[in-house]
């Protein structure tokens, strides 16, 4: 035991060496045996201990663990996991200024989902992970649905099946409306319009063709092509990351943004891809493995006929897709608070989509080639 608590002791020093800037490791150090949950009772005290400490005095505090006690009894009780704002409101016993930092504080803390665009709370988070986005994650694969057979495609799905489908878990009865909503209002599904036909654009279904299925679909022998790409990366790698859940949000959203805007702008979305043709060009932005962590490549091929023609394509990426992504990206229902930084990608790993693991090594930072520009002038 003393040898494996020397070997923590030398990793905890090296994560606060490492760590200094954003956080303190401060003594004592526990030994904590997994098997034993006597073992655990220390760590728990000293973290309570700490907690009250901390948050002692401070009146939102205080009211929002009252509340979530409150909460927790009446969905127990009544054995409901959706409430409206009134019953909230009800339930808080404060006055309205108070309310919503109320609701966001625990939405926050992952006690209740809670968008202040639908005037609905959901009690428990993790019902609505795993019975409702759990089984719409397997709904495609399922056999014999009791509601019919239902045709996806391109990860569509028609509105009145999806809130059948909502209405068949008991406890969500008369809900399934409102779960649709929600999912909307958090980036989890979009509307598609298409003829009389209400459809959901849920990415989280989309088939898995795989990105290494990829290629560029403008094909023409008579016309050369200029290849262009950007990696949005996060720039501090040890304190943050991109994760799977983020690239369907960001399919809703594109989705939404693109909508009714310009019939020329065609846009095909699949797992971990979204494709938009524009005249004269063709965009590829893939969310894709690179080393140890996830990356954002937005990718370019354009017709080399005039220069204006290639200055507008990067004016329509920057404004566009690029900011677009940061904007979602820094969303409160997003990851907020994660900065993305820009690399150039070298425009010979581009003439294969596929070659996914070619642009290793071949992305240089925006602002280093900005720097040595000004050097150059």
């Amino acid at each position: 035991m003393n040898f494996v608590s020397s070997s923590v002791s030398n990793s905890i020093n090296s994560l606060r060496s490492e760590f200094k800037s954003v956080i303190d490791i401060i003594d004592p150090q526990f030994d904590v045996d997994s098997r034993n949950k006597d073992s655990v009772k220390p760590v728990a005290e000293r973290v309570l201990k700490i907690a009250k400490v901390v948050f002692h005095g401070i009146e939102v505090y205080d009211i929002c663990t009252q509340v979530s006690k409150n909460l927790l009894k009446h969905s127990k009780r009544a054995n409901e996991l959706i409430i409206t704002w009134e019953e909230f409101s009800k339930m808080c016993h404060s006055d309205k200024a108070k309310l919503n930092a109320i609701a966001m504080s625990l939405n926050e803390s992952g006690n209740i989902i809670y968008i202040n665009t639908i005037k609905h709370i959901i009690l428990d988070p993790n019902w609505f992970c795993n019975e409702i986005m759990g089984n719409l994650i397997h709904f495609p694969d399922s056999k014999g649905s009791s509601i019919g057979t239902i045709v996806f495609d391109n990860g569509c799905i028609p509105r009145h099946f999806l809130e059948q489908m909502f209405e068949s878990i008991t406890i969500s009865k008369g809900k399934g409306s409102l779960l649709v909503d929600l999912m909307e209002a958090m980036h989890l599904c979009c509307r598609v319009p298409k003829g009389s036909v209400d459809l959901i654009f849920i990415p989280t279904i989309l088939r898995d063709v795989g990105v290494e299925q990829l290629q560029w679909t403008q094909l023409n022998d008579n016309v050369t092509f200029v290849y262009m790409g950007t990696r949005l990366d996060c720039e501090n790698k040890d304190l943050s990351f991109l994760t799977p859940g983020l690239f369907p949000r960001i399919q809703a959203s594109f989705s939404n943004a693109f909508q009714s805007k310009d019939d020329n702008v065609v846009i095909t979305l699949g797992k971990d891809f979204i494709s938009i043709s524009v005249p004269k060009s063709e965009i590829i932005v893939m969310f894709c493995q690179a080393k140890s962590n996830h990356v954002i490549d937005v990718l370019i091929r354009a017709q080399n006929n005039t220069q204006q023609d290639i200055l507008s394509t990067l004016a329509f990426m920057q404004k566009i897709i690029i900011n677009n992504l940061t904007t979602i990206c820094t969303q409160p229902t997003s990851v907020q608070g994660v900065k993305l930084i820009e690399s150039v990608i070298r425009s010979d790993c581009l003439l294969y989509l596929s070659m996914v693991q070619c642009r290793e090594g071949q992305c240089v930072k925006v602002t280093y080639l900005k720097k040595q520009l000004r050097k150059k002038l």
